[in-house]
């Protein structure tokens, strides 16, 4: 346990870094050689600052050794025993000189050492390698065979590692140092992969090349003493004319001059102070973002994560703020001494005042008031929809430079004060960490008992393997009719567009239905839609915020419901109502008709188990599922401005993390599992006509259907990350293929039971998805591009190709209009549907809602943008941003 922990704080943070630039490299390069002679070079230039400190500290000790031998050399002339000991010892003391400080000439080695292990850690079992061919090496995983079928590269690194041995000195002691090492790296390197040998290679031969260029540089470096003696009084010139000059400006040019002023006019002091406060600063930033926020998190729910990794997990965390810590520090140390100093500490102060502003302050959504919805398994319960906003970028922009000017206030003025309260800031931070971290050690134990319960419960749910109501849900009449309204989430029209121009088979497999394409959505997100499609305009956000609630939303919403369940029960119908979403069950359920099956919101997960086992979908590897990228990227997220937040959390998902793909994956597998069990499950046992409304979410992200794998989920995390950052609209595409392959399974399982023409079918998507895909339409601005929905009705008795309706203009909201028309005007407040009486000039509203948190128990949606667009949505002149008319009625 204890070896491993030490591995996840020193090793796990530099290899996922190491293999982050390797993977970079390699994108680049195509070669997985280059990309480990490259990563090789880079890592030594990284270091050369650093190896050239501890070589010139080992050059100051051992000009210190040679002189304190030739004393004692003397010494052994005259004295003997314990006087020869006590006059060394007191040389040593006068010469500020001990033994083991021979040991910094291994400087330079112990630098490359934490980079070393970083590489063998991440090239040892690197997949990539397998097979990979690098100029006359033929397997980059396996030793080379290049000397008569034994190793030759580890000899020639050791041979570098010689020819540096005797260049870097004449000491005979340094040289038997330095050759035993380079015999243990070839005892030790020898049967390791030659990819990682021929790292190692380059790493000496890149330290050869700069012994030999130092020596180069030491010849030249006498013959500029007097140059730079020169060049030293004119500087001192300069600096005498700048401070002069600063003394008689405004108060304006005093003002810049202090702020920006050249390092070298410095005293000492003042000079540790700006590069301490450049220091502290950038250790509070990396705290917050690695442990303050992560662990906080951590310690507020133990239960949320494996107790068997907790140690693991908090230790990599505190390695990942060690490491970018000492890269921060020391990045930004090449400008201590350079006219950049003080912008460099200006810039690291602006950034910890965001940093923290962010993360105390602006901690919720401040443009409605509402915090951010509370975490489950590391996600937001509201899938992140409080957490964009339209005008967020402004107040971005328009804090920082507020920010920027409180920042050269606190340099001007308050220096000294500036560097004290990062120390205490910091300490505070500490602090308040280490009660977090006792927290975990007290709630650790109890969990850890607890685990082998949950795994049990965990397996019962999963032996249930299809819901109890499955049956009657999933019932349909043989000879009575049938009515569905298939409420698809997240689908947008443009994509179902571009799969027919790609599969024109499908003219045929969607037989009898028609395709309104000239289609509106009446809002932007699912719970200020949904109750249009289930209620008709009159519950559209426009109208509902018309009316001026005196009660909830929810309330509001569930009202719908129940008037179209009871009026197609006592049409006769078996109803089936799926799901209670966005209503609320405590409003629904007592004013039901008894004979209605209404569908908890579980529904959504129900199926999982029955649609992994019958489809054999396998999960993905759970092995690197410790959740580093996502407390990571949720410290990110809290010290991020809003305008990089929104990026950070894409959709009841974190960007960063090895986990990414295990957490999208069973989000995945809930959303497909519906429809594509309901091809294997359903029957025609009902002896009632039948109404059901379903509501699945097939098309909502994460996307992870592969049409080109049989439509099999992505468990490649690398594969999933990479597309999801550079090809999220392929993905989009993709899953959308495999929705509507898994929709024509089920179409099929109709036409297989007879029922297909005593079917009527309504397909109709709540909103798009942004336009992710195969865009149509040019929207003029981005939070309109979910307005174009998928709208597909079959009738009674349709046969023949599917057919493409381009003029008639409908809404999601004539949903349920279509289907009401079957039992003439008993839905309350439905009018006939426009595909029955036709509307010339017809104009409707598409509003776009903020979806924060609390949306249900308000009195009326957040409308963020509306636009009321006249016939058809292809023409943009027909688009009118009437955002601020209903207000002004009112």
């Amino acid at each position: 346990m204890i070896a491993e922990v030490l591995y996840y704080i020193f090793i796990y943070p530099m290899q996922t870094l190491l293999g982050a630039v390797f993977e970079w490299i390699y994108a680049y390069t195509h070669s997985y050689g280059w990309a480990i002679v490259l990563l090789s070079v880079a890592i030594n230039l990284f270091l050369l600052k650093l190896t050239s400190l501890a070589d010139k500290k080992a050059q100051k000790t051992n000009a210190l050794k040679s002189i304190c031998d030739a004393k004692i050399a003397e010494f052994k002339k005259v004295f003997r025993g314990s006087e020869l000991h006590a006059y060394t010892q007191t040389l040593f003391k006068q010469k500020h000189y001990h033994p083991i400080y021979n040991l910094f000439s291994l400087g330079g080695l112990a630098l490359q050492i934490p980079f070393f292990l970083g590489v063998l850690f991440l090239l040892q079992d690197f997949e990539g390698l397998r097979g990979a061919k690098f100029g006359v090496i033929e397997d980059l995983s396996k030793p080379d065979t290049l000397l008569f079928g034994y190793a030759l590269l580890p000899f020639v690194m050791s041979a570098l590692s010689f020819i540096s041995v005797f260049i870097s000195g004449t000491d005979r002691g340094a040289r038997i140092q330095g050759s035993l090492i380079a015999i243990i790296f070839l005892v030790l390197l020898y049967a390791m992969p030659s990819g990682l040998v021929l790292y190692w290679t380059i790493s000496t031969l890149c330290i050869l090349l700069k012994l030999l260029w130092k020596k180069r540089v030491s010849s030249m470096r006498n013959a500029k003493a007097d140059t730079s003696l020169n060049n030293e009084q004119n500087k001192s010139a300069v600096y005498k004319e700048f401070d002069t000059h600063a003394k008689q400006s405004s108060f304006v040019g005093r003002f810049v001059t202090r702020i920006f002023t050249p390092y070298a006019m410095l005293d000492s002091k003042t000079y540790v102070t700006y590069r301490n406060i450049s220091i502290f600063a950038l250790l509070n930033i990396f705290f917050l973002i690695f442990v303050f926020s992560p662990f906080a998190v951590y310690s507020s729910d133990v239960s949320q994560f494996d107790p068997n990794q907790t140690f693991q997990t908090l230790g990599g965390l505190f390695g990942f703020f060690l490491l970018f810590s000492f890269l921060g520090i020391y990045i930004t140390s090449f400008f201590y001494k350079t006219p950049l100093l003080k912008i460099g500490v200006y810039a690291c102060v602006v950034l910890i005042l965001i940093s923290i502003s962010y993360v105390f302050l602006f901690t919720g959504n401040i443009f409605n008031g509402r915090p951010y919805a509370l975490l489950d398994g590391l996600l937001f319960k509201d899938g992140g929809a409080n957490i964009s906003h339209p005008y967020a970028k402004y107040f971005d922009i328009a804090y920082a430079f507020f920010l920027m000017f409180v920042a050269l206030i606190m340099l001007y003025k308050f220096t000294n004060l500036l560097r004290m309260t990062l120390l205490f800031v910091f300490s505070i931070f500490l602090i308040s960490s280490v009660l977090d971290l006792g927290r975990v050690f007290v709630d650790h134990s109890h969990y850890a008992q607890l685990e082998v319960h949950t795994r049990d419960s965990i397996e019962d749910v999963q032996n249930s393997m299809v819901p109890d109501y499955a049956d009657s849900y999933l019932s349909f009449s043989k000879t009575k009719q049938n009515i569905i309204v298939l409420m698809s989430d997240t689908v947008q029209s443009d994509n179902f567009t571009q799969a027919l121009n790609d599969y024109p088979e499908l003219y045929e497999v969607f037989d009898g239905f028609t395709y309104y394409k000239n289609a509106l959505s009446a809002s932007s997100i699912t719970f200020a839609s949904f109750p249009s499609i289930i209620g008709g305009e009159y519950y559209t956000p426009y109208n509902v915020n018309k009316r001026e609630l005196k009660h909830t939303l929810a309330e509001e919403n569930s009202k719908a419901i129940v008037d179209i369940a009871n009026s197609f029960s006592n049409a006769g119908y078996a109803v089936s109502f799926g799901t209670i979403f966005p209503g609320d069950e405590v409003y629904i359920r007592p004013y039901l008709n008894k004979d209605v099956l209404l569908i908890p919101n579980t529904d959504h997960s129900a199926w999982s188990s029955f649609y992994k086992q019958h489809y054999h979908i396998k999960d993905p590897d759970l092995d690197s599922a410790i959740p580093f990228g996502e407390l990571i990227s949720l410290g990110l997220f809290r010290a991020s401005p809003y305008i990089f937040r929104s990026r950070l959390y894409q959709s009841e998902g974190w960007l960063f993390g090895d986990s990414l793909l295990v957490n999208h994956f069973r989000y995945s597998v809930n959303n497909a599992s519906k429809i594509a069990s309901f091809a294997v499950l359903s029957n025609i046992n009902s002896p009632k006509p039948t109404f059901k409304l379903f509501h699945e979410n097939t098309e909502h992200f994460p996307w992870l259907l592969d049409k080109d794998n049989n439509c099999m989920h992505i468990t490649d995390p690398s594969i999933y990350r990479s597309r999801l950052m550079s090809d999220k609209s392929g993905l989009a595409y993709s899953n959308h293929i495999c929705y509507v392959k898994n929709l024509a399974s089920w179409l099929q399982w109709f036409k297989d039971s007879g029922i297909y023409d005593n079917t009527k079918i309504i397909i109709v998507s709540d909103h798009g998805n942004g336009g992710q895909g195969a865009p149509l339409i040019d929207l003029p601005r981005r939070e309109l591009r979910n307005s174009h929905i998928l709208f597909l009705v079959k009738e009674f008795g349709a046969k023949g190709k599917l057919k493409v309706d381009d003029t008639t203009f409908v809404s999601n909201s004539d949903a349920m209009a279509v289907a009401c028309d079957e039992i003439g005007s008993k839905c309350p407040r439905i009018l006939p549907s426009v595909i029955k009486q036709p509307m010339l000039d017809r104009e409707l509203i598409f509003t776009l809602v903020d979806g924060g948190s609390g949306r249900q128990t308000n009195t009326k949606f957040d409308v963020i943008l509306q636009y009321k667009v006249k016939n058809n949505i292809f023409d943009l002149n027909n688009w009118t941003d009437i955002t601020n008319i209903q207000d002004k009625e009112r």
